[in-house]
């Protein structure tokens, strides 16, 4: 199962999931992956315009709010993180922390959450071609799944703990130091 998370807007590259996806399952042999969205928005009548098209509605499942994003992230072989602009990207950063790789969008800070390569896939904004490549790549290779998802939670335990996101935060807020004027 393949995941999202986030309002259904197209900040959040909807859109450009909803592209990946129908090449997905073109791509696909055998009984297609699902797609489980997690969210709401203003796209959702779209999506579900887009899913009753699809050669197998049942590939996508919209959730709509999920009170649980542990079980949620749990569930899923990766997440995808189609955004095309982020503040954080904390649902990268969950799915990370649950041991989930993640494909996203080389986009604001998702670079800093997913390592590519090491803890996930980056793909080019607005490329549907490299992000359906992507969750196809890490979909048949379980042996890769399983070793990002490791190398994620780790990242995640190590580089966004309270204590190492409250330094940098102090760091950021402490004045810098006044240089002395020239006399």
């Amino acid at each position: 199962m393949v995941g999202f998370a986030g309002s259904l807007d197209e900040r959040k590259g909807v859109p450009l999931l909803m592209a990946a996806w129908t090449r997905v399952l073109e791509a696909w042999a055998g009984e297609p992956p699902l797609l489980r969205l997690a969210g709401e928005g203003p796209l959702r009548p779209a999506l579900a315009t887009w899913r009753a098209g699809l050669r197998d509605p049942g590939s996508v499942e919209l959730a709509g709010w999920v009170r649980d994003m542990p079980a949620f992230h749990g569930s899923l072989a990766l997440l995808a993180a189609p955004s095309r602009y982020e503040g954080f990207g904390l649902a990268a950063a969950e799915a990370g922390a649950c041991g989930r790789p993640v494909v996203a969008t080389r986009v604001s800070s998702l670079p800093e959450v997913v390592l590519d390569g090491q803890t996930g896939l980056l793909v080019p904004p607005d490329d549907a071609a490299a992000l359906a490549a992507a969750i196809l790549r890490l979909l048949g290779d379980p042996g890769l799944r399983r070793r990002l998802g490791a190398a994620a939670a780790a990242h995640i335990r190590t580089d966004f703990d309270r204590a190492a996101m409250l330094s940098r935060l102090e760091d950021l807020l402490r004045p810098a130091p006044r240089l002395r004027e020239a006399t």
